[in-house]
């Protein structure tokens, strides 16, 4: 499965950022972040698939919203991308350095 863009995420306007018991931790509505974390995801356009345990729970999860409709979220693992979009899951492996990349943009969205 290719996502290129993430296009239907270029219209977030908000980022509710939560953990896996849906509690929020944080949310964004500055345009800037939110564009330069796509900027960041775009990398991982391509390789998503549904692995065969289905699509794992991870920490943390970064909802992307237009005004109030969610558009689809993302989560991160340490090997291991996940993503609600266009009405089905899916999931892609990453490298180490991958997740540090990935980690440190999703954490200094402020």
């Amino acid at each position: 499965m290719d996502f290129s863009e993430f296009a239907g995420f270029a219209q977030a306007d908000k980022l509710v950022v939560m953990d896996n018991l849906g509690q929020v931790q944080m949310t964004v509505q500055d345009p800037l972040p939110i564009a330069l974390l796509l900027i960041e995801l775009n990398r991982y356009a391509n390789g998503w698939g549904v692995p065969a345990r289905g699509v794992p729970v991870v920490a943390r999860y970064y909802y992307f919203y237009r005004g109030s409709t969610s558009l689809g979220h993302v989560g991160l693992s340490e090997d291991m991308l996940v993503l609600h979009y266009a009405g089905g899951f899916w999931a892609r492996s990453i490298g180490m350095g991958d997740y540090q990349r990935l980690a440190y943009a999703l954490e200094n969205i402020r």
